[in-house]
């Protein structure tokens, strides 16, 4: 049953109006880019191969499409609104510290994971709370579900060595608990705490074991929910914790200078339907523990049984039960680390995929409003989106060999249209940055930004490229009820050896040899090629990238730079590398004396 609250007032346009909007342009502009190639399709009637592309196109440009729109109304809002009002008014970003009223419980997952940096990390936000005088609001929730003996030691060990330290000046002991049966994966273990270990914790804030907050974001969110009881869920919008490692460096400067202006407009129209993303978020526990339980989907796993991917599913259960769910666009002080290494972020990448698959049951599910079916439809569509245009690829080059040899032209244009709106985000991100000469300045300066923009470009576009085959592989492995562990993961080991890396990529090497012994022998289409060479440089691109020799230079260079090198936030101040707060520190100084 829905609980009817009077919604957050924002400014200007009212948010259903921002529902339709969206979905209208998104709609209007896929018809617009599926009618351009249809009308070259069409004489002589539509085939087989040329129905598999359209179709591949539409999955293909879903999300370039809605993110182009995103960045579009966050370049108007940034430009022409008011984003204090319209956006985010539940939230006082500049105002005097606020007083609160309410407990919040700290909640941290762990699992198989070395514990010590994550009890490093609660100690830094101990400390930022302390400082601050708000720590008597606030307690400590360390949820394990590991089941390594080794790692378990190692957790009780911990624990009891820093349990004192950070239950000072807390409303209530720090609490660990460690699951004998890991039933549910992670949102299983969210929702025990939430059931049967969350007595007197009004809000929680889920945290996973790379995460770290300041004590003022901390306060301010939870000020936004005591003064907005409507409000469920407040997703923060974190960012990477300035590493060391080369690829860690580049996956997290692109999300940096992207997300200021996309993720404006993305809160902008999801507006009280935004989605929760795992971690980093603060909930509402009461109204999680009655109407955010998973259910068990029918059939086995992979693609049956409990749910890998919680977070989309109980943002929708909670705005079905009449809570607001919103996104805070604001790139501050929330924190996760990005993985060191391509081949720990294609594995990443693959656990959310294979919990993105379960999604299809949401687009049956009632009660559900149509911006959260469309958001569904969003996320279904990015996952599947590699595998559309490897197949969309294959389709072209038998189209142009068996049904048109003229076929190249429509393959062109769709490329050229997919290009056009996966820079288009990025365009706006880079206006955003270069419009602003103290943001600039952050960045490492102009020829930093430029030279980083560039880099982090043609390195993604290609591994993009090549992550087309390999996440159809894995796509194929799903079906044939193969699936990826739920464990632990690297987060700060750096060096790969080329015998591993190619042991892990061999099966997209050898595709790579089968595509140029085609193009040789059969005088396949040439648009191959920029598939094989992808394939071919994955390797020499993972290795690289994890080379600790190249990530210091790198880093002394100041490639990939973000704000947050410069300073470095004082609860991030222990916890990155040595060598990056010297240089954010040399930095601070060199521009105090510039001014």
């Amino acid at each position: 049953m829905s609980i009817i609250f009077s919604p957050v007032k924002v400014a200007g346009m009212p948010g259903y109006q921002r529902h339709w909007l969206i979905m209208a342009l998104f709609f209007g502009t896929s018809f617009l880019v599926l009618w351009s190639n249809y009308t070259k399709f069409k004489l002589g009637g539509i085939t087989f191969l040329e129905g598999t592309i359209l179709f591949c196109t539409f999955i293909c440009t879903f999300q370039p499409i809605v993110a182009s729109w995103s960045a579009v109304i966050g370049l108007l809002v940034m430009a022409f609104g008011n984003a204090e009002k319209s956006v985010y008014p539940y939230f006082d970003a500049k105002g005097p510290l606020p007083e609160l009223r309410s407990r919040t419980a700290l909640v941290i997952f762990m699992r198989n994971e070395d514990p010590s940096s994550i009890f490093d990390r609660l100690l830094e936000m101990q400390k930022s709370l302390s400082q601050i005088g708000r720590l008597q609001h606030f307690r400590f929730v360390l949820l394990s579900d590991t089941t390594l003996p080794e790692v378990m030691c190692m957790e009780d060990e911990g624990f009891a060595r820093i349990k004192d330290n950070i239950g000072i000046g807390t409303y209530q002991t720090p609490f660990y608990r460690r699951r004998s049966k890991n039933i549910g994966y992670k949102g299983g273990n969210m929702y025990d705490y939430a059931e049967k270990h969350s007595k007197g914790d009004e809000f929680f804030v889920a945290l996973d074991s790379d995460s770290v907050m300041s004590g003022d974001m901390l306060v301010r969110i939870v000020s936004s929910m005591e003064k907005c009881p409507q409000i469920g869920l407040l997703q923060t919008a974190f960012i990477g914790t300035p590493a060391v490692s080369a690829f860690a460096r580049l996956m997290q400067f692109g999300s940096r200078y992207y997300l200021p202006v996309n993720y404006l407009g993305l809160s902008w129209w999801a507006n009280d339907c935004a989605l929760f993303w795992g971690h980093n978020a603060i909930i509402r526990t009461r109204a999680f523990q009655e109407h955010c339980k998973l259910p068990v989907l029918s059939g086995n796993p992979p693609l049956g049984g409990h749910i890998m991917s919680h977070d989309i599913v109980e943002t929708m259960f909670m705005r079905r039960a009449g809570y607001e769910c919103r996104l805070l666009p604001i790139t501050t002080e929330s924190y996760e680390t990005f993985p060191p290494t391509l081949i720990e972020a294609m594995n990443r990448q693959n656990r959310w995929f294979q919990g993105d698959m379960q999604y299809f049951f949401l687009l049956k599910e009632p009660g559900l409003s149509l911006i959260n079916r469309f958001q569904v439809c969003r996320i279904l569509a990015k996952s599947l989106s590699p595998m559309a245009w490897f197949v969309m690829t294959l389709a072209f080059n038998i189209r142009s060999r068996v049904e048109n040899p003229g076929a190249s032209r429509v393959g062109v244009s769709v490329l050229s249209q997919w290009f056009i709106f996966r820079l288009l985000p990025k365009i706006a991100a880079f206006l955003t940055v270069v419009a602003n000469p103290s943001e600039i300045k952050r960045y490492g300066g102009i020829f930093r930004f430029v030279t980083s923009v560039v880099l982090e470009y043609v390195i993604t576009s290609i591994v993009s490229t090549a992550a087309t085959v390999s996440m159809t592989l894995f796509f194929c492995g799903l079906l044939r009820g193969i699936s990826i562990k739920w464990d632990a993961q690297n987060r700060d080991r750096l060096g790969l050896s080329w015998r591993h890396t190619f042991r892990v990529f061999w099966v997209e090497n050898l595709i790579g040899l089968g595509i140029i012994w085609l193009i040789i022998t059969q005088d396949t289409s040439h648009r191959l090629l920029s598939l094989a060479i992808s394939l071919f440089l994955l390797v020499p691109i993972t290795v690289l990238t994890a080379s600790p020799r190249l990530s210091s230079l790198i880093t002394r260079l100041r490639l990939f730079t973000t704000p947050d090198e410069n300073p470095v936030s004082p609860v991030l101040s222990r916890l990155v590398a040595p060598e990056i707060i010297t240089i954010s520190k040399a930095k601070t100084k060199a521009m105090e004396k510039a001014l």
